[in-house]
C-alpha cells in the first residue's frame, strides 16, 4: 500500500500568517497517519514582477515523491519552479518558468488556499477522492512521462481525446518524439535495478524507462531537469521520476559538471 503525504509550501515573509492553518492541516494529517512536509519558498525578481520559487532540489525532491507515494500538495499562493538549473538571480527568465500545479499535473493532487478560506479540512475531501482513484490506463499512457522533460504542447491528457491527440502529435506506444525531435524509446526488456514507482496510483514495472536520443538529423541533443543539464550523443536512460541515467561515451552530464 503506498503512503500518503502532503506537502505544504508558504514563502518566508509569510511563515507567521500562515502558521494556524498549517498547523491545522499537520494535525489532520497526523490523525490519519499521512506524512505531512512543510517546505519555505523564496520570493525572487523576474523582470518585471516578483514570484515565488520553489528550489530546484526541493522540485526534484518532490517529484521523485510523487511516484513513491500519493502526494498532495498545499499552498497560499502562485507557486514556480524554474525548468533550468543554470539560470539563477538576474539571469531568471519567464519563459523559464512553470507553476508548481502544472509541475505536478497527472501525478499529485493540488489546492491553493484562497484568502476567504480557513478551514484546514476543505480541501481533505478532494485529496482522499483522488488518493482512491487510478489515473493513468498502463504504462503507454502518456501521463507516464516526466512532461517537464519531455517537451510538448500542452494536451488535456485526463480526457481520452486529449491522449488520443497527443499520440497523434507525438507518437503512441513504445516510441515518441517530441517537440525537440528527440526520441522516447521505452525500453521493454533491458529494466534496470531500482524502485517500485507508480504514477498517481498505476504500478510500474521495476526499473521502467525510455532510451532517449537526439533527433535523427543531429548528433546532440540536451535534456535538462530541474537540478542538472546532459549533453546527449546516443541515448540517456530517463525515469518517469525525471531521474537520468547515463554514461560516457552515450551522455554526458554538462551542469553541474562531475569531477573526474
Amino acid at each position: 500500500m503506498l503512503p500518503i503525504e502532503l506537502w505544504f509550501f508558504f514563502t518566508k515573509e509569510r511563515r507567521a500568517i500562515t502558521a494556524p492553518i498549517r498547523k491545522s492541516v499537520g494535525a489532520l494529517c497526523r490523525s490519519r497517519n499521512w506524512n505531512f512536509v512543510e517546505r519555505p519558498a523564496g520570493l525572487v525578481k523576474v523582470p518585471g514582477r516578483q514570484v515565488a520559487l520553489i528550489a530546484g532540489d526541493e522540485a526534484e525532491s518532490i517529484y521523485r515523491r510523487m511516484h513513491r507515494a500519493l502526494v498532495g500538495m498545499l499552498c497560499f499562493q502562485e507557486l514556480f519552479i524554474c525548468l533550468d538549473p543554470r539560470l539563477t538571480g538576474n539571469h531568471l527568465r519567464e519563459r523559464s518558468l512553470v507553476k508548481l500545479r502544472q509541475f505536478g499535473l497527472y501525478k499529485s493532487f493540488f489546492f491553493r488556499f484562497s484568502s476567504d478560506q480557513v478551514a484546514a479540512s476543505r480541501w481533505s475531501s478532494g485529496f482522499e477522492d483522488w488518493c482512491g482513484q487510478m489515473a493513468c490506463e498502463g504504462e503507454h499512457d502518456p501521463r507516464c512521462l516526466p512532461l517537464h522533460v519531455f517537451s510538448s504542447r500542452e494536451f488535456r491528457l485526463e480526457d481520452r481525446d486529449g491522449r488520443l491527440s497527443f499520440a497523434k502529435q507525438y507518437g503512441a506506444g513504445s516510441i515518441r518524439r517530441d517537440e525537440q525531435g528527440r526520441t522516447w524509446e521505452l525500453e521493454t526488456h533491458g529494466f534496470h535495478a531500482g524502485d517500485s514507482l507508480h504514477v498517481a496510483g498505476y504500478p510500474l514495472r521495476v526499473g521502467f524507462h525510455w532510451h532517449v536520443a537526439p533527433p535523427q538529423n543531429r548528433s546532440r541533443a540536451t535534456i535538462i531537469t530541474t537540478t542538472a543539464v546532459w549533453e546527449v550523443s546516443e541515448y540517456v536512460n530517463v525515469a518517469p521520476d525525471a531521474h537520468v541515467r547515463g554514461d560516457l561515451p552515450h551522455a554526458k552530464q554538462i551542469f553541474p559538471s562531475r569531477r573526474k
